[in-house]
């Protein structure tokens, strides 16, 4: 899997060249193939980006996906199903949670 710094490094170059705006697909990118406790540093990163542009509906549902991170109990994200705060979906998956909040 990609690592952690090159996506950190795209994001720079991408938001040089396009706007911040442009890096929410490589944040989206990055979220569904890291491993789970970088995922977790890049989904607070993507809705501090989000909360500066002043999308906070968009940074509250990455943060909501992001506490399945931190949550104890839960040994790896992409083995569990949890409902999507914004429509209340089920299962919730990372593609399911980034269509939700690009639907905002």
């Amino acid at each position: 899997t990609p690592s952690m710094q090159m996506y950190k490094f795209y994001i720079a170059k991408v938001s040089q060249t396009f706007g911040v705006a442009a890096t929410r697909e490589i944040y989206e990118r990055a979220i569904g193939a890291l491993p789970d406790r970088e995922a977790k540093e890049m989904c607070i990163a993507f809705a501090e980006l989000e909360r500066k542009l002043g999308e906070i509906d968009r940074a509250r549902a990455i943060y909501a996906y992001a506490s399945a991170f931190c949550d104890p109990r839960v040994r790896n994200r992409r083995s569990t199903q949890c409902c999507c705060p914004l429509t209340r979906d089920w299962p919730l998956d990372g593609a399911g949670l980034l269509a939700a909040v690009a639907r905002l």
